[in-house]
């Protein structure tokens, strides 16, 4: 019986992984077989802008003051495990779409750690990822609310929610 069940599992695992999903946890979320059910919304991700050196963060900054608006850097690689969860579990709630409609989005890939990416890991303090930074809207960076790790769509409202009241 329970044996019988694991191949179920390994079945469900395997088809949502062919089809799109990433998620050994949930297997289904994300694939491309459930997204006809009312779960096209999920599939609406932030729209960031990716950087990738210390110069580019300093210009999107200066930008960002300049506009009087707040930075949300996310930091991000392919190999992280909780980068992939908040694209698939915060950045995709329309909660947290709409909180940050108002924000600058910058996105640094450090998947291939390379010169560049160590020199803004360096640059911003980052040891690795997910982190995600919040700089307000001097061009400073609010760093008590830096976030290192995981956290759900409703506790990462809440503390958006604080950097801005």
């Amino acid at each position: 019986g329970l044996g019988l069940v694991f191949i179920i599992y390994g079945v469900i695992v395997m088809l949502g992984g062919v089809t799109g999903a990433r998620n050994f946890n949930d297997p289904m979320h994300g694939s491309s077989l459930t997204a006809g059910n009312g779960s096209a919304a999920e599939k609406q991700h932030l729209k960031f802008k990716r950087i990738k050196s210390a110069q580019d963060l300093k210009n999107e900054i200066a930008a960002a003051e300049a506009a009087g608006k707040y930075i949300m850097l996310d930091f991000y690689a392919d190999w992280c495990t909780y980068c992939k969860q908040f694209e698939d579990y915060v950045f995709t709630n329309k909660d947290v779409q709409v909180l940050l409609k108002d924000f600058v989005l910058l996105q640094a890939d450090v998947t291939a750690n390379d010169e560049q990416d160590q020199a803004l890991n360096k640059f911003t303090s980052v040891q690795a990822p997910p982190a995600i930074l919040f700089f307000a809207k001097d061009g400073k960076e609010i760093r008590n609310y830096r976030i290192v790790g995981n956290m759900d769509a409703e506790t990462f409202i809440k503390h958006v929610k604080q950097i801005i009241k």
